[in-house]
C-alpha cells in the first residue's frame, strides 16, 4: 500500500522511538478530523481510524504507540479520581469513624 510505503520511508529519517508514536497521533487526528468533516458518527469513525492506522504503520509502532498511551495514561490519569475524592473528604466526619482509643 502507497501509505505503508511513505511511512515507512518517513520512519527512515526518525531516529527516536517516539517518532513514531507523535506520527501515528498526528495520523490519527487528521484522519478524524476528515471523518468527521464527512460525517461520519463518533464510532464510525473511530472504527476507521483504527482500521488505517493498522494497516499504515504495522504492528511494531503501533505496539510503541500503545506502551506509550498506557504509561501516560496509567501515571498521569490514574491518580486523577484519587485526587478529587481526597480533595471531597470532610476530615471532622472521618475522625468519629475510627476506634477510639479512649474509653
Amino acid at each position: 500500500m502507497w501509505l505503508r510505503s511513505r511511512a515507512a520511508k518517513l520512519s527512515y529519517h526518525m531516529r527516536a522511538p517516539a517518532s513514531a508514536f507523535v506520527c501515528i497521533v498526528t495520523f490519527a487526528a487528521g484522519i478524524y478530523l476528515l471523518a468527521q468533516a464527512a460525517g461520519l458518527q463518533f464510532v464510525i469513525r473511530t472504527f476507521f481510524v483504527r482500521l488505517l492506522l493498522g494497516e499504515a504503520f504495522g504492528a511494531k509502532p503501533m505496539k510503541v504507540a500503545n506502551d506509550i498511551l498506557h504509561a501516560s495514561a496509567f501515571g498521569f490519569f490514574a491518580p486523577v479520581p484519587f485526587a478529587f475524592i481526597g480533595l471531597e473528604v470532610s476530615m471532622p466526619s472521618v475522625a468519629g469513624l475510627g476506634p477510639s482509643l479512649s474509653s
